[in-house]
């Protein structure tokens, strides 16, 4: 329930920012016949409706889920109704036929403004009401999707942190209380390695006192609290009945004098940290805070003294190590597996997540050659279809995204797998949909380097090359992003990617209000008219000739504009 009601409010958001910015070019244009006072009223409403959308993006009730739909659907008629105009004004031929359209407009455009009018009204009524019943009923902690392991926290690689980290945590010269901060996409490994260095036995010898919480998205000091004395085995029936405030009193107490060790796992937020920090005494022990994030304004913030320890991923002969880890553990490899295992692990690009749940299907499977050659023929196919879990501890960070920034994570899945994906493209296609809204004296390109440099903080796209000034010129997500990025946009029926004949006779082909279309025929001249055509050009068997040929006369199409190539 809860995914297909954000799927909702995505869609809601798009529709209206899409609405937003045909009004603008409608109103800053020349060509167009228009009521100047009724597309100025209009745009005050759905710039109101945009706020609402924005403001209670992370609310999941059922009154905000039904606001989200009426907004939605409200938006998509007025596009549809204005677009089906621009086209008639562009293409009529007779002054009496433009007069006529004309009329007909403005008597529509009345209408959608009463819709527009109600939608306004209830979400009014909506924000008198408080947000007593807004909490969320649905939220689930963040740390409670963690792929499982055969039982055990297993880690390979990274021997080279591990000892910079306890170096870090009981080394430095310095007393102080220090944060030290782990950040990385979610599935790469942050907690094992936290959890690696918190049960290395100098790590327990050292510290008089640890514990271990793990953050939820949707927390409470409260739980944080009870978690952290819990882990300290200082939780009592009696304790949980206290007050908050009385809790926090106890944990400082409790920590008062010792040196301790605490690992605040999973972190998602700056306002977490301000909430909780003056809970940990600094007595100038040595005591330390280990803290991981998916997030990097968060790391900085936290440990502010010192840069974060960034995740990498693993290299070649550590995924095979962990690939063997995982479906051997104790035993070893068949010689006639490591060639074929090797070039399974080297498919999962690295990543500790992907890796465990291909050792898990393959810990299953006959232990043969043939058996394990046509998992490596179909290792993504294999993980389309069996990462459920993975997808939702890689969702977390997608959901956690602002409206604003999902629209343009969603848009990347239109490039292929691996693709190194230029930048001045990706901003090129975000500035065509309006999802870059400059302020002041910013450029669309500011705006654009500044979202994707938002998108890479928190973790979801990769830095692929820099020029020599520093700036991003390729950037890339990992295969299970993408694939999340893809089953997301195509729920929602945001963007539907069209590059086999299976996808051409698909009957939901044509369903969505942008086609991504993959082939080597294109006619240069087409000319589409509404919802958006995004044309890629790549080597392969196509027959993208027919898709035009299909939707040519369709009135339900409205751009074909981009046009690149892959080699």
């Amino acid at each position: 329930m809860k995914y297909k009601r954000s799927r909702t409010k995505k869609m809601a958001y798009a529709s209206v920012v899409s609405l937003i910015q045909t009004f603008e070019q409608i109103r800053d244009g020349h060509e167009i016949l228009y009521n100047k006072e009724q597309i100025e009223c209009l745009l005050l409403k759905v710039s109101f409706l945009q706020t609402f959308l924005e403001d209670f993006s992370q609310k999941n009730s059922k009154e905000v889920k039904e606001l989200e739909t009426q907004i939605r659907d409200a938006a998509y008629a007025a596009q549809n109704m204005i677009d089906s105009y621009i086209s008639n004004q562009l293409l009529s031929m007779c002054e009496c036929c433009v007069d006529r359209s004309y009329t007909i407009f403005c008597q529509e455009l009345q209408r959608v403004i009463e819709n527009f009018d109600s939608a306004k009204l209830q979400v009014m009524e909506f924000r008198n009401m408080g947000s007593k019943n807004l909490a969320p009923k649905d939220s689930f902690p963040a740390g409670s999707l963690r792929l499982a392991s055969g039982g055990k926290n297993t880690m390979v690689g990274f021997v080279d942190e591990v000892l910079q980290i306890k170096d870090r945590l009981t080394g430095e010269p310095s007393y102080k209380l220090d944060v030290v901060s782990i950040v990385g996409m979610g599935g790469s490994g942050k907690t094992t390695l936290a959890r690696n260095i918190y049960d290395d036995a100098f790590i327990v010898y050292h510290f008089y006192t640890r514990a271990w919480v793990t953050i939820s998205q949707e927390y409470h000091v409260r739980e944080i609290l009870l978690a952290l004395l819990m882990s300290m085995k200082k939780l009592t029936e009696k304790k949980c009945e206290e007050s908050s405030e009385e809790l926090a009193l106890y944990l400082y107490k409790s920590l008062k004098g010792s040196r301790y060790l605490i690992v605040l796992d999973d972190m998602w937020d700056i306002k977490v940290w301000n909430e909780i920090k003056l809970l940990f005494p600094d007595d100038g022990n040595g005591s330390r805070i280990i803290l991981t994030s998916r997030i990097s304004d968060v790391a900085l913030y936290a440990s502010s003294n010192s840069p974060p320890y960034n995740m990498r991923f693993l290299n070649k002969n550590e995924s095979w190590d962990l690939l063997k880890e995982k479906v051997f553990q104790d035993e070893n490899c068949p010689t006639e597996l490591e060639g074929v295992g090797i070039k399974i692990a080297q498919s999962c690009r690295g990543l500790p997540l992907a890796i465990l749940l291909v050792g898990g299907l393959l810990a299953k499977v006959q232990r043969a050659q043939n058996h394990w050659r046509n998992v490596a023929e179909n290792v993504q196919s294999i993980i389309s279809t069996h990462n459920d879990q993975c997808l939702e501890i890689l969702s977390l960070s997608y959901n956690h995204l602002p409206q604003h920034l999902k629209m343009c994570f969603l848009y990347m899945g239109v490039f292929p797998e691996d693709y190194q994906i230029p930048v001045s493209k990706l901003i090129q296609l975000w500035a065509a949909e309006g999802f870059l809204k400059p302020c002041a004296d910013e450029s669309l390109d500011d705006v654009g380097e500044k979202y994707l440099q938002d998108l890479i903080d928190r973790s979801i796209v990769l830095v692929s090359k820099r020029n020599l000034s520093g700036k991003i010129r390729t950037c890339s997500i990992h295969d299970l992003v993408r694939d999340l990025c893809v089953r997301e946009a195509q729920k929602e029926k945001f963007v539907r990617t069209i590059k086999t004949d299976d996808d051409l006779s698909s009957e939901d082909a044509f369903g969505y209000y942008r086609l991504c279309l993959h082939s080597s025929i294109l006619d240069d001249d087409a000319s589409f008219r509404r919802d958006t055509i995004i044309a890629v050009r790549e080597h392969s068997d196509g027959r993208l000739k027919e898709i035009y040929d299909a939707m040519r006369s369709s009135p339900l199409i409205r751009f074909s504009y981009i046009y690149w190539y892959i080699s």
